[in-house]
């Protein structure tokens, strides 16, 4: 508990730099909820993969995009990548269990806010989801999408860690993995008939209290994942 308390201390000092993205964020949020909301009743009828992509984005990539750039991954150097903050917090006489942690937490902290707000907002603008959910379904519905936003953003605290990498390289690992992601959800749907979101929407109605547990017990088993991976990527990686 004491590392937890020293870590939320140091992630004060970016959360509080990090504040003024927020404005950014909630309107980035609300205009894809807008969007969102006004093609439900189609696309839960007739299936398409606007909404799944859209909605995924929220959940995956957008927390870190909307971060500021100067606490972003970037290049260091020809052959280093590495948040630049995790690189001056090393040379400190910060405990590295203390250092991790307050990483997660910044990301946690600028992220879960904005998503629990878009989530309650969808709810109350979409009269689709009144006819398909429940209030306790949509409970068990948004706990899903949180667990995978806790387990699947894990990965970019983690990777502040850095890694021996060019420039062009990181510019390509981000073309490759929108690539990537873009045909798993063209893929899914193609082999599903239907999107992520449809079938997220499926297993909040029928399986409410199965599903959220199985995805908070992947949320929690997401954050032992990557704090480790990121432990051993510190231990790997020369910060001098």
């Amino acid at each position: 508990m004491q590392h937890w308390k020293e870590a939320f201390r140091l992630a004060k000092f970016e959360i509080k730099a990090s504040k003024w993205m927020f404005p950014v964020s909630f309107i980035l949020f609300i205009l894809i909820g807008l969007s969102i909301a006004s093609s439900l009743g189609e696309y839960l009828e007739n299936g398409f993969v606007g909404p799944d992509f859209f909605f995924t984005l929220l959940f995956t990539f957008a927390p870190a995009w909307t971060r500021p750039k100067d606490f972003q991954m970037k290049s260091i150097n020809e052959t280093m990548g590495a948040a630049p903050s995790v690189m001056m917090l090393k040379m400190l006489p910060v405990k590295e269990d203390v250092l991790i942690r307050s990483r997660f937490l910044i990301y946690y902290v600028l992220a879960l806010p904005v998503q629990v707000v878009f989530l309650v907002m969808l709810y109350a603008i979409s009269p689709a989801l009144w006819d398909v959910l429940s209030v306790g379904g949509y409970i068990a519905f948004s706990v899903i999408w949180l667990a995978f936003s806790v387990y699947f953003g894990s990965i970019f605290p983690a990777s502040e860690s850095g890694d021996k990498t060019r420039t062009s390289t990181i510019v390509w690992y981000g073309v490759i993995v929108l690539i990537i992601y873009a045909s798993v959800l063209m893929g899914f749907h193609c082999i599903t008939e239907q999107g992520v979101l449809y079938w997220t929407i499926i297993a909040a109605q029928n399986w409410p209290l199965l599903s959220s547990v199985i995805s908070i017990l992947m949320a929690v088993l997401g954050v032992k994942y990557w704090k480790h991976y990121m432990t051993k990527q510190m231990r790997k990686v020369d910060y001098l």
